[in-house]
């Protein structure tokens, strides 16, 4: 077996393997680079003026980041319905009378 991480085997150790074995190593040795570097990842912050900050983050951060993505953007969902729902009789009320 190989061991893998995020440094090795470099291309100059797997350059006498197989082709597809080679692509093999390459990608497993990429995916511990995601796993382990503290800032290949991006999990940016946006404030209520819509104005984003830039910040790194490693793998554990960013699977945070995409759930509370997930969460606000389901929550905007529900407010969104809602104030749908509660503006409708009221365009309906408007249209009705405009005509």
């Amino acid at each position: 077996g190989t061991l893998i991480t995020a440094t090795r085997p470099t291309a100059a150790e797997v350059a006498d393997a197989p082709l597809t074995m080679q692509n093999a190593l390459t990608y497993a040795r990429l995916k511990e680079q995601l796993l382990s570097e503290p800032d290949v990842l991006r999990c940016d912050v946006m404030d209520s003026r819509y104005h984003v900050t830039a910040r790194s983050c490693n793998m554990d951060e960013f699977k945070h980041s995409v759930l509370t993505w997930a969460t606000q953007v389901r929550e905007a969902g529900f407010k969104l319905s809602s104030v749908a729902d509660a503006a409708r009789p009221k365009i309906a009320g408007e249209l009705r009378s405009s005509l």
